[in-house]
């Protein structure tokens, strides 16, 4: 799919998990994880020069962030936060883009890049249990005078019956929908939640709606695993985003 010029994408974002079961796996791991951290700065250090400690004090064990990034890796720039950009927690990879710096073949080849530098370190036991994750991250502003149900609808084709919990005629605070199920290719996740953002220094109302897929392998091979995995997650997500706006919706994205 061709970039849509007027998409509502705020962010795009890979994920690698791997868990430790017991405290001398975590150990092993953890030292690993502090070779890799050295290690990755300099094989992309061209690419991503800046390193940022994102642990309140340094002096706290990695331990404590088990699947949560510690270390952010990104281009030097005038902003402080110049995408796209690479994490590292014990745990835990994450690359993320947004959309004024989102090219699927870009940020497709990027996430290889980044896991075969993680890979070459770190060196996982074939056995070990990964989950891969790849999401969108859109917003929709919304229009305070309408009714949520009616927002739905018009968006995505939501026919929303609450009942007695909310009369027709008062306007529900909050309509909050998840939802997934599975796929050949992972198991698809969404939902559509009330959130706002800073926009041009205004905040504004809306709806975050997160679009992602996961799929749990083994490490054994896994960069060719995700190589395949990439192109088939981004055709799954992709198809899902223009059924669930077809129409006007999706239009209005052109």
């Amino acid at each position: 799919m061709s970039k849509l010029r007027h998409a509502p994408l705020i962010e795009v974002i890979f994920e690698l998990h791997w868990h430790s079961n017991n405290p001398n796996e975590l150990n092993a791991d953890l030292n690993k994880f502090e070779v890799s951290l050295g290690g990755m700065f300099i094989a992309l250090k061209q690419e991503f020069p800046k390193l940022i400690d994102l642990r309140p004090d340094n002096q706290i064990p990695l331990g404590i962030f088990r699947d949560k990034p510690t270390h952010r890796f990104m281009a030097d720039g005038p902003n402080p936060l110049n995408y796209p950009i690479y994490q590292l927690g014990p745990g835990l990879l994450t690359v993320n883009t947004i959309d004024e710096k989102y090219d699927w073949d870009e940020f497709s080849a990027l996430i290889l890049r980044v896991n075969e530098s993680l890979s070459n370190l770190y060196q996982f036991d074939p056995n070990k249990e990964l989950t891969l994750v790849l999401k969108y991250l859109d917003f929709y502003k919304l229009d305070l005078t309408k009714d949520m149900r009616e927002s739905y609808r018009e968006l995505f084709k939501f026919q929303i019956d609450l009942g007695p919990a909310v009369p027709e005629n008062i306007s529900p605070l909050l309509l909050n929908i998840e939802s997934g199920y599975k796929t050949d290719s992972g198991t698809v996740n969404f939902s559509l939640k009330r959130g706002g953002m800073l926009k041009n220094g205004e905040n504004v109302e809306g709806i975050v709606f997160e679009n992602g897929i996961q799929l749990k392998i083994k490490a054994e091979n896994y960069l060719e695993t995700l190589k395949n995995w990439l192109s088939e997650s981004h055709e799954v997500i992709s198809t899902f985003f223009k059924e669930i706006t077809k129409g006007p919706t999706y239009e209005s994205f052109k």
